[in-house]
């Protein structure tokens, strides 16, 4: 993630196919984790460790 992608944003998006929670620390963040639900927007989010959400995800989320 960075400054034109995401990186200075606190919330929304500037481009119409990501929507970003309210995140006042995304700027000292660098990776955006992007749900693809199968629709015209993807929820997107810089959480703390996304590490450690990517293998939560695996563990619970079947893919169809």
């Amino acid at each position: 993630m960075g400054w034109l992608t995401g990186k200075g944003r606190g919330w929304g998006t500037a481009h119409p196919g990501y929507w970003l929670p309210l995140d006042l620390g995304s700027w000292r963040k660098d990776r955006l984790v992007v749900l693809d639900l199968g629709r015209r927007v993807h929820p997107a989010f810089s959480p703390d460790d996304p590490d450690r959400v990517l293998r939560i995800l695996r563990e619970h989320v079947t893919v169809h």
